[in-house]
């Protein structure tokens, strides 16, 4: 096991640029595009993006998690051209099938939508697919550890369709769509290198592929890719209320202050589950429960020490980030960031709780749980979208993220036991009400500026970690402890002159 911990961190340290890098080149896209869109074209260009996040986890996203889930096993017995094979050739059947489908619908249909709404429609099949093609390399990646060549595509992928829509924005009289044509551009190119690279396409071959495994990847993936709908409704069936009871310009606004909040919890989520989710299979595989269970718990305590003092940052910091990073125009996105922040820790937490269903093979579980969550978040939304508005949108976003949290954690129980770190959880807390109440009371008198947000972050940060040492956190107390050590064995291992 003090393998592949070792290996865990490894990745988690190299994984950290390919969210940190993509989420400061998203978040100075956002302010780009809402500046230069506005709230009406801004929201369009969400709602395309909407709809293909509601296409994409029923036409690729069980194939390439299935992947992910069963790369280790065909692996050992060398059975990687069966798995890679059945992959491929099955997503280029999909791709079509979902392109054809799409544009039909499209024309059918075009007579009742906005008619720029329907011209934008016309990009997404080609993103849809460029990008689940995309993510399918970055799943056979992560499945061979190999974080290196992830994190170089996550970063080039952002800076290249973040320079190239600027550029397109600047000299030409193209707007939401130029975002679309620089990532059609961006991805087929990156898509192009890692084939090329790795030498894929001699792997594929029509003798490999398999329908039993196509069946298996099926009653896998398929629940996992229904709950993966249901999890994007709750998130994003929002905006298409929002859109039907007030209109595209609400759409815009709410998006852009769910992004900005959102994208920061996710981040920090992701980043120690992209490492750690091919160990705990492996852990699962090769060592059984007992192990998997105590890394679990340790991936708990890593998540509080993370999240929590972030939620607490944004509650703290809310109004400062709205009006520096967006135009008055877009004013009200302060409302909702508390509310889909909130949300996003409860999403964020029941996705570690749930590996319990992923390990046992019983995904059809989660399923069920976001179906119920799901229309619980439409119900919301109808009822309180009419009254509140964007704030609305918000609640309705947590209280379902809340729902999905506690349901995921008691129904898990009859799979596996999870130990919650309840001390580490108490002093998280701890220590971050003492950052917000003295980020509160220093800068009480001051303007908002840039510098004096940094400034903010910085002291916040700082005050946090003084914290949380001082409350004695073992995971924190075990990691100075290593550090000292390493320090210790380079000083040791200096040559004398």
């Amino acid at each position: 096991m003090l393998q592949e911990i070792k290996k865990f961190g490894q990745d988690t340290v190299k994984y950290v640029p390919a969210q940190i890098v993509p989420a400061i080149v998203g978040l100075v896209a956002v302010i780009i595009y809402t500046r230069i869109l506005g709230p009406e074209e801004y929201g369009f260009y969400i709602l395309v993006y909407t709809t293909t996040a509601f296409v994409s986890p029923i036409a690729f996203g069980w194939l390439i998690q299935s992947n992910l889930r069963y790369f280790h096993k065909h692996e050992v017995v060398n059975k990687t051209e069966q798995l890679l094979s059945t992959s491929v050739l099955f997503f280029g059947l999909s791709a079509f099938i979902i392109g054809l489908l799409w544009y039909g619908v499209v024309f059918t249909f075009k007579q009742f939508v906005n008619s720029r709404l329907a011209a934008l429609l016309f990009f997404g099949p080609l993103v849809l697919i460029l990008e689940a093609f995309f993510i399918l390399m970055l799943t056979l990646l992560r499945a061979k550890f190999k974080s290196g060549w992830y994190t170089v595509y996550m970063i080039v992928r952002s800076v290249s369709i973040l320079i190239i829509s600027v550029t397109i924005l600047s000299f030409t009289e193209l707007r939401a769509e130029a975002i679309f044509i620089s990532t059609t551009i961006v991805l087929l190119v990156i898509s192009i290198i890692e084939l090329y690279r790795t030498n894929k396409l001699s792997k594929i071959a029509f003798r490999f592929f398999s329908w039993s495994l196509i069946l298996q990847f099926t009653k896998y993936g398929m629940p996992i890719a229904l709950a993966s709908l249901a999890n994007t409704t709750i998130l994003m069936s929002d905006r298409y209320i929002l859109g039907y009871f007030i209109d595209a310009h609400a759409v815009g606004i709410y998006a852009a202050g769910s992004r900005i909040s959102q994208m920061a919890i996710f981040l920090l989520s992701q980043i120690a589950m992209l490492a750690a989710y091919p160990v705990i299979i492996k852990l699962y595989e090769d060592y059984g429960d007992r192990l998997t269970k105590k890394f679990m718990h340790g991936l708990f305590a890593l998540y509080f020490l993370l999240l929590i003092p972030s939620l607490f940052g944004i509650a703290c910091l809310s109004a400062e980030l709205c009006s520096i990073i967006f135009s008055s125009q877009f004013s009200e996105a302060n409302t909702v960031l508390v509310w889909t922040a909130s949300g996003a820790f409860c999403y964020g937490f029941a996705t570690y709780v749930n590996k319990a269903f992923e390990l046992r093979e019983r995904t059809v579980v989660v399923l069920y749980i976001l179906l119920a969550c799901c229309a619980l978040n439409v119900t919301l939304n109808i009822l309180m979208v009419p009254m509140l508005g964007i704030v609305g949108a918000a609640i309705a976003n947590f209280i379902s993220f809340f729902v999905f949290l506690v349901s995921s954690w008691f129904i898990s129980k009859r799979y596996f036991i999870w130990k919650i770190p309840w001390q580490t959880l108490y002093k998280c807390v701890i220590a971050s009400s003492v950052m917000f109440l003295s980020i509160k009371l220093v800068f009480r008198f001051t303007n908002c500026s840039i510098l004096l947000l940094i400034i903010k972050v910085i002291f916040g940060s700082s005050i946090y970690l003084t914290s949380i040492v001082l409350l004695r956190e073992p995971l924190v107390i075990k990691l100075i402890s290593y550090i000292r050590k390493r320090k210790q064995t380079v000083v040791n291992e200096k040559p004398y002159k």
